[in-house]
């Protein structure tokens, strides 16, 4: 069932966050998460992010169910660019 791997996924990953390992961006639409993203901590401390941001605008997003719109629902076409919004990770 993939409802019951996405649930997994998202258990381990906010396990992650409570080890300090990773931080979690959620976008919003209407009051309601539309996406999320988990960034994890570089392992190189020369690299450093100042701020991301979740890029989400309508017409990404399935008006039915206020998530991201897939390319393809199963083997039909459906418009969308993804199952996943675009994040912007500015970096020092």
């Amino acid at each position: 069932d993939e409802s019951q791997k996405n649930i997994a996924y998202l258990k381990r990953q906010l396990d992650n966050q409570e080890k300090r390992e990773c931080t979690a961006l959620l976008a919003l639409y209407n009051g309601t998460a539309a996406g999320y993203v988990f960034l994890y901590y570089p392992v190189d401390t020369a690299l450093r992010t100042s701020a991301a941001e979740v890029y989400i605008r309508r017409f990404l997003l399935d008006p039915a169910r206020t998530q991201p719109l897939p390319t393809y629902q199963r083997r039909r076409y459906a418009g969308g660019t993804s199952y996943a919004l675009p994040v912007y990770v500015y970096l020092e």
